[in-house]
């Protein structure tokens, strides 16, 4: 469950489950294992699963809402509109989840910088913060107008003009002259990683599942 209410600083983390329950409860179990501050998630979800998510869940129905950007947003806004201004708001992929104490750091990093969040350069050298894992204080999200929309573009490592999501927070930061705290991959294998220098990932097989020694690191 959610951990007390106590007058520390508490993270609102928004994520997104969509057609697929199958991670929801593996999510939630190492959250409330590896947070050690109070929080919150809020949650966009489809109506076909919407059951299967814990009770003390903020649930928030997509309504049909196709763009993964959009339900972010929604997310990120309503937890801005609950949240005191120093409380940190994250962002995580439905498949991610902690595997050791994260808070620790995270705290520390947002002392010094605006955002912390993955930069997935080894995907054609991806400039812009990714949402499969981010953060930031509220007041910052509300500074720098928190828009995960793709738009604005850069160049790939084939020299070529790309978008994806996250590419208008980025104008806005580089705009804002806003300093974040990069997360870079640290492995060689193609799997979606989510972690702070230490482990927080995982990768499906058939019916297995493997928790990795994969990481993001600063």
């Amino acid at each position: 469950m959610t951990k007390l209410q106590s007058k520390s600083t508490k993270i609102f983390i928004c994520t997104v489950h969509f057609q697929d329950e199958k991670w929801v409860k593996v999510q939630d179990n190492y959250l409330n294992k590896y947070t050690n501050l109070d929080f919150r998630v809020i949650a966009i979800t489809s109506a076909d699963i919407d059951s299967s998510l814990p009770s003390h869940w903020i649930k928030i129905r997509d309504n049909g809402i196709k763009d993964h950007a959009t339900k972010l947003n929604i997310a990120g806004d309503i937890a801005y509109h609950i949240a005191n201004k120093d409380d940190i708001i994250v962002f995580l992929d439905s498949d991610c989840f902690p595997i050791a104490n994260w808070c620790d750091r995270i705290t520390k990093y947002l002392d010094k910088k605006g955002i912390v969040a993955v930069q997935r350069i080894e995907n054609i050298g991806d400039q812009q913060p990714h949402p499969c894992f981010a953060c930031m204080k509220a007041k910052t999200w509300k500074l720098i107008k928190g828009d995960w929309s793709r738009g604005y573009e850069w160049d790939n490592s084939n020299g070529e003009k790309v978008t994806d999501v996250g590419g208008n927070l980025l104008q806005t930061l580089n705009q804002e002259k806003i300093s974040w705290h990069k997360m870079h991959r640290s492995n060689t294998l193609q799997l979606e990683v989510v972690t702070i220098k230490v482990l927080v990932i995982l990768a499906v097989l058939p019916k297995l599942l493997y928790i990795l020694s994969l990481k993001y690191q600063s």
